[in-house]
């Protein structure tokens, strides 16, 4: 229960524990304030909390300008290492930078599996706080979240962090929310989530939140998914230009679910495995957008299944309501959408200008699909289905058109094969088609239906 207070430009330089906390050690309600210049530096720990360890209801304050530096932990937590009952309150322009860990580099929030009776750590960052170039060799190359609850905003950036998992940020069995100008940025991971990996977690991001640039090895180059994690996002938040082996913007698996709301934005994402260049989604993963737009994501490899910018597989879901999505490609099948043993339901979609070698919008495997006043316009396939491929599958469209799309060999606006059945309703248009064979429609093996 005491209190240590730093200020005016104090320095804490090369602070070595054999344990725990390499700068500074506070536990059992203790207060820790760090303000107005204050700078830890290459502090180290053979153990846990690099720069500052907290446990037992301890409070840290850091606030303008405060930065830690260089900060390492053989174990976890190089910057900072919260525990249980425990909060760290960031602003005003700290910094933290260059710290290493093997979990959370440079800040670790854990609650302890004995404590489960206490409250979670509490993050709270805002007004320019800045992580940058921190590594973990297992998780959360930025900050990670066990068990904890993290409250980001007001133009807090995680840049050029690096980790096996979570580059950025690791969220576990925890909350996390960014708004109003929080930037996630060139971020990396060696295996999975170059910008976001939750598991099992909550995760909103609102408000001119932007995930940028971010890369991983394998799967979800921006946002990285697993057992039932979740991911809401809204207003004006930014997937962009992220790249991955599959999921170059978003990968979500075993239950998971992604709401994607108006203003929201997947753009120039690439896929460089599989595929699904904007989002991916597998084993039973829900999607879900309202006012969302797909543009110019790619999934390019020449080994891609493709889905440029929404691949579904496995018995996924996808509920696409309204949007833009145009310029997307896949150098394998459905330019935009690529659903194999899934189910898509759109309803007012705007489609434009995708290609791919099979579909150049759509490409339905064994799936399900429903359109209700969708319209495409000028999609192309090197091969069949200019606009919709449909292979053992079966598609439902009302009041939907097709104009001006192009396919190489057959079908322009559909090309129904392998026992597919389609049906076509209300107002349905097909119009400018053209192919080699069926410039509206080609039907193999399979059935169509005018329903009127």
């Amino acid at each position: 229960d005491s209190t240590f207070k730093a200020a005016h430009g104090v320095l804490l330089e090369r602070g070595v524990a054999k344990e725990f906390g390499g700068g500074v050690f506070a536990l059992d309600g203790s207060h820790v304030e760090l303000v107005n210049g204050v700078t830890m530096r290459a502090c180290m720990t053979a153990g846990d909390g690099g720069g500052v360890w907290l446990d037992g209801s301890t409070q840290l304050v850091a606030r303008g300008n405060v930065s830690f530096e260089d900060c390492a932990a053989v174990g976890d937590g190089g910057g900072l290492r919260v525990g249980s009952a425990s909060s760290a309150m960031l602003s005003d322009d700290v910094a933290v930078s260059g710290c290493s860990a093997r979990v959370g580099a440079a800040v670790l929030m854990v609650r302890g599996a004995l404590d489960t009776a206490m409250p979670v750590p509490t993050l709270v960052a805002h007004s320019g706080v800045v992580f940058r170039d921190c590594h973990a060799v297992e998780v959360g190359g930025g900050i990670s979240l066990l068990n904890a609850r993290g409250e980001l905003s007001d133009g807090v950036v995680v840049e050029g962090c690096s980790a096996a998992d979570g580059g950025g940020l690791h969220v576990e069995e925890s909350e996390l929310v960014a708004q109003r100008g929080v930037t996630l940025a060139n971020n990396t991971a060696s295996d999975n989530g170059g910008g976001l990996h939750s598991r099992a977690g909550v995760v909103t991001l609102t408000d001119r939140v932007t995930v940028e640039a971010c890369t991983a090895q394998f799967d979800g180059g921006g946002v990285y998914l697993q057992e039932a994690a979740q991911l809401h996002a809204s207003q004006d938040v930014r997937v962009q230009g992220n790249e991955g082996g599959v999921g170059g913007g978003v990968f979500l698996a075993t239950r998971s679910a992604v709401e994607l709301g108006a203003g929201v934005q997947v753009a120039r994402n690439r896929a460089t495995g599989r595929g699904g260049g904007g989002v991916a989604a597998v084993d039973g993963a829900v999607v879900r957008t309202e006012g969302v737009s797909f543009v110019d994501n790619r999934a390019d490899s020449t080994a891609a299944v493709g889905g440029g910018g929404l691949l579904l597989e496995r018995g996924s879901t996808a509920h696409v309501r309204g949007g833009s999505h145009a310029g997307n490609s896949a150098a394998g099948k459905g330019g935009w959408l690529r659903a194999d043993d899934s189910t898509v339901v759109m309803r007012d979609v705007r489609s434009r200008l995708n290609t791919a070698v099979f579909g150049g919008a759509l490409s339905l495997e064994r799936a399900n699909a429903t359109m209700v006043g969708c319209s495409f316009h000028a999609e192309s396939a090197h091969s069949e289905g200019g606009c919709v491929l449909a292979e053992a599958s079966m598609l439902d469209a009302t009041d939907c058109e097709f104009v001006g799309c192009v396919s190489g060999e057959s079908g322009g606006g559909f090309a129904l094969l392998q026992d597919s059945w389609a049906g076509l309703r209300g107002q349905s248009v097909f119009a400018e088609g053209r192919a080699r064979r069926g410039g509206g429609l080609f039907v193999s093996n399979s059935e169509l239906e005018l329903l009127g």
